[in-house]
C-alpha cells in the first residue's frame, strides 16, 4: 500500500537505504510511473519509481503544521532494521 511519499533523499540516505531495499519482482502490483497529481506533489509530472519489496521499516518525520491528511509529504529519518512491516501501524 502506497500511503505517502517522502521528500528527496540526500546522496548519504541512498546510500544508506539501497543495500537494505530489495527489487521488486514483475508481478508486483504498484505501476511503475505514478501521476504526480495523485498524491499532489510534483507539480503534477509523472514520476517514475522503483518499486521494492515491502520488507524494510524506516522512520519518517512530518509537518502536521502543514497538513493532516495521509499521504502528505514527509521527511526521512533513519532505517529501523528492529522492526519488520508488521510490527508497524500501516497498512490496516
Amino acid at each position: 500500500m502506497m500511503v505517502g511519499g517522502t521528500s528527496s533523499l540526500s546522496g548519504a540516505e541512498q546510500q544508506l537505504l539501497a543495500p537494505l531495499l530489495v527489487r521488486a519482482s514483475d508481478h508486483h502490483p504498484w505501476p511503475s510511473v505514478i501521476g504526480g497529481g495523485r498524491a499532489g506533489y510534483w507539480g503534477g509530472k509523472d514520476i517514475d519509481i522503483t518499486r521494492v519489496e515491502p520488507e524494510t521499516v524506516v522512520e519518517v518525520a512530518a509537518d502536521r503544521g502543514s497538513s493532516t491528511a495521509v499521504g502528505a509529504l514527509t521527511t526521512f529519518v533513519r532505517p529501523r532494521p528492529d522492526l519488520r512491516p508488521g510490527d508497524t501501524a500501516w497498512p490496516r
